[in-house]
């Protein structure tokens, strides 16, 4: 298993040089270290290395550990066999979820740059280009160097940059060198979603660490800023970290007809490191076999420290022993000699608390642990220098292959159209990969869950070509009977012929299959992937188009927190052109558009509410106009012969009337009780002819409703057991921010007896 950092190491070597470069803070004499495409670059005497250029020795290094690291093949290095793993690494859901966020910025660059390029590339510079290759070949030296370095600034950027790591990402996930630990048939729902007890625990030892790094000259809105992201980032490495200590005691504790097999994460994030050794070492722990120990880190896979294994030439043998005589005598230096089997996996602990307890300053500055490290210092880049040395024909072949394809493209007729298609086809091959990678996450992640995650099937699109005729969107959505028993099956069906063909209306499917595993991050990535390629040839219909943008709005209703006012306002102004133009849409269609879109609009001022507690009447008066607009359309969503996503509204607007009656109750506004009646009234037709069970949101403003219709005490009380129930279950998917804030709000209007206002709810501090 390896996190988002790993990857981003994989991607952009240069940039996470930090792992490959142990030394970084030793107080170094200048020390050169020599380029295996000539020249050199100098180490400053404190030991940092300036900014590197694109084909410097460390740079190179970081490419070379990256490459191992994920090497799952064999590859011939100096006329031997090297190999490291049997099978793909894995990610797991939480990470995958910033590798999302890296590709989105990857994708961005490229887009933004070409602009920049087009300025500079003129007829000078293409032919600045070709003479520097043709005097390159001319001289034999490297055309490689000659070439980029006579590209202009901007496309230099661009090639080296981004592209590079689209084309790096591309080849690791077309490789099966990465996949998804929801794949995994060990992956079962304890370890894709592990037990929030665990999780949480993890999360604030983590987020404990977090915060000690915060610095102090932050302002105290950056602070609080700061530690929000840094909030997310303990939840989500807390869950990756159970889930792979979950995984791993389910492989040291097999079947009888199974062996053993173990799992780690590699991660270089410093924070994880020092609060799972504290933890693992600590009387916490009852088990410190080291078969348990999960955590490991990217340079514990380099080539330097693996040199026997991939050379028989002496030389190589003789720099490793002699690395390794020197980190021993410092090892023993700083922490005394150990024997026993756990001493190197104590050394993370050790040095932490020796950092705590005397500060790494004061033993840095110990003239014999400096003469040491030095030492070692200087053993470690002779080792990088053979080990650049070996692979640099392997790996600058990827170099070769940028700028032929680099070389190509300029050589067209007109290279600045051939730049830009270029560039557009490497974002698609970017947005194709990631979906392929995607898609078996969401198709288990759907295949696992009891109940997909609750929202609203109103979505009018054809997916019988990759549904099956059999089945619907809704059975799928909903976990009807009829298809639970084979759903595996069916859900493999569908991975199958969306990926055989990425067409929009099947990434589009895969969008709202996201969003049904509770996926919303990746449900928004893949509808607005959809919403690009439906603008691009052939066209599609503009019933599809008014599909996607429905379903965008509903995602971004969907991942509201009191910080989104911009997304929140995007939302509602797609909404009110959709109502526009589902005027113009055809008459069999228009009623049943015209509804969703006002039904929405409601909805997404409901939960907008309860992140915006200054306007909340404001909002619950235009709740209120939206669903009696939408309400004139009841009687023909609740037809005999309405279709599945025609109740399905009718559904939302009856639920979402009751909802806004106990809301504005709430806020001390008298109830409509004819209007909620007649809600709760409909309610009960549309649930009888549906028969599925009660989903817990419409479920709460049902219970609600008769509360409020008929009092006493039992009504209460069953309203606020249902809100408790939910709150403290074990709901999978997790509920929603509005939905667990609008639970929180009528628990505590029950626990008053109906008397609690909005000013005295946390909810709107």
């Amino acid at each position: 298993m390896v996190d988002a950092d790993v990857v981003r190491l994989f991607m952009a070597p240069g940039a996470e040089l930090r792992y490959i470069d142990p030394f970084n803070q030793a107080d170094m004499q200048d020390a050169e270290v020599s380029d295996a495409q000539g020249g050199g670059v100098v180490r400053n005497r404190h030991g940092a290395w300036p900014e590197e250029t694109w084909n410097g020795p460390l740079t190179l290094f970081a490419t070379i550990t990256a490459e191992y690291l994920f090497l799952n093949r064999e590859i011939i290095v100096g006329g031997k066999s090297v190999s490291n793993w049997r099978e793909p690494l894995r990610i797991a859901p939480s990470h995958f979820e910033d590798v999302q966020t890296m590709l989105h910025q990857v994708q961005l660059k490229i887009q933004n740059t070409p602009d920049l390029v087009l300025k500079e590339l003129d007829d000078f510079a293409l032919e600045k280009i070709d003479d520097a290759h043709r005097q390159a070949l001319e001289r034999h030296e490297d055309p490689i160097r000659s070439v980029v370095d006579a590209l202009p600034g901007a496309l230099r950027q661009l090639f080296l940059g981004p592209v590079r790591e689209a084309m790096r990402w591309l080849r690791l996930v077309e490789n099966n060198q990465l996949l998804s630990m929801e794949g995994l048939n060990e992956g079962t729902r304890t370890v894709i979603e592990p037990d929030s007890t665990s999780v949480s625990s993890w999360r604030s030892r983590l987020r404990r660490e977090l915060n000690t790094s915060l610095p102090a000259w932050l302002d105290a809105s950056s602070k609080i800023r700061r530690k929000e992201r840094l909030e997310e980032r303990a939840s989500r490495d807390a869950k990756a970290l159970v889930g792979v200590m979950a995984l791993n005691e389910a492989g040291l504790s097999p079947s009888a007809d199974d062996p053993p097999w173990r799992v780690i994460l590699v991660t270089g994030d410093d924070h994880l490191h020092r609060v799972y050794a504290r933890w693992f070492w600590s009387g916490e722990n009852s088990n410190k076999d080291l078969d348990h120990y999960v955590l490991r880190r990217p340079l514990q896979f380099s080539p330097v420290l693996n040199l026997r294994s991939m050379s028989d030439d002496p030389e190589a043998g003789g720099i490793f022993d002699n690395l390794v005589k020197a980190l021993d005598v410092t090892i023993d230096l700083i922490f005394g000699r150990e024997t026993s089997d756990t001493a190197i996996f104590r050394l993370e602990n050790k040095w932490d608390r020796a950092q705590q307890e005397a500060g790494r300053q004061q033993t840095a500055n110990d003239t014999t642990m400096k003469t040491q490290i030095d030492r070692c210092s200087h053993h470690w880049l002779e080792a990088i220098n053979l080990i650049n040395a070996r692979n640099h024909a392997y790996f600058s072949q990827e170099f070769t292959d940028i700028l032929r394809k680099l070389h190509s493209i300029l050589d067209e007729a007109d290279a600045k159209t051939s730049i830009l298609e270029w560039t557009s086809r490497c974002v698609d091959a970017l947005d194709s990969e990631h979906l392929r990678m995607s898609l078996w996450e969401t198709i288990s992640r759907i295949e696992k869950l009891d109940r997909p995650q609750r929202m609203p099937v109103q979505i009018c699109c054809d997916f019988s070509n990759l549904l099956g005729k059999d089945y619907t969107l809704v059975q799928l959505l909903t976990g009807s009977a009829a298809i639970n028993a084979d759903r595996r099956e069916i859900l493999e069906k569908i991975g199958r012929r969306v990926s055989e063909e990425l067409t929009p209306e099947g990434i589009f499917l895969m969008a709202v299959l996201s969003a049904g595993g509770g996926a919303f991050g990746l449900a928004r990535h893949h509808i607005r992937m959809a919403q690009r390629r439906a603008k691009k040839p052939p066209s599609v219909s503009k019933s599809l188009e008014m599909e996607l943008t429905y379903f965008d709005a509903l995602i971004d209703r969907f991942t509201l927190d009191k910080g989104a006012e911009e997304q929140m306002r995007r939302a509602r102004k797609s909404l009110a052109d959709l109502y526009l133009r589902a005027k113009q849409a055809p008459i069999s269609a228009r009623a049943f558009l015209q509804a969703r879109a006002l039904s929405e609009q409601a909805a997404l001022v409901i939960d907008w509410y309860i992140f915006a507690p200054a306007l909340r009447c404001e909002y619950l008066t235009e709740a209120r106009k939206r669903l009696k607009e939408a309400e004139q359309h009841l009687s023909f969503l609740m037809r005999s012969d309405a279709r599945p996503e025609e109740r399905e509204l009718a559904t939302q607007i009856v639920v979402n009337t009751m909802c806004v009656q106990v809301l504005g109750k709430i806020c001390g506004e008298p109830v409509d009780s004819i209007s909620l009646a007649r809600a709760r009234d409909s309610f009960g037709m549309i649930h009888g002819v549906m028969h599925g069970e009660l989903d817990y949101i419409s479920e709460l403003w049902k219970l609600a409703a008769d509360w409020l219709l008929q009092g006493g005490d039992d009504k209460c009380r069953l309203v606020f057991t249902h809100c408790e129930k939910v709150l403290n279950g074990n709901i999978d998917p997790p509920l929603i921010d509005s939905d667990r804030v609008c639970l929180e709000l009528v628990q505590q209007f029950a626990e008053g007896g109906g008397t609690l206002t909005v000013a005295d709810c946390r909810t709107g501090q």
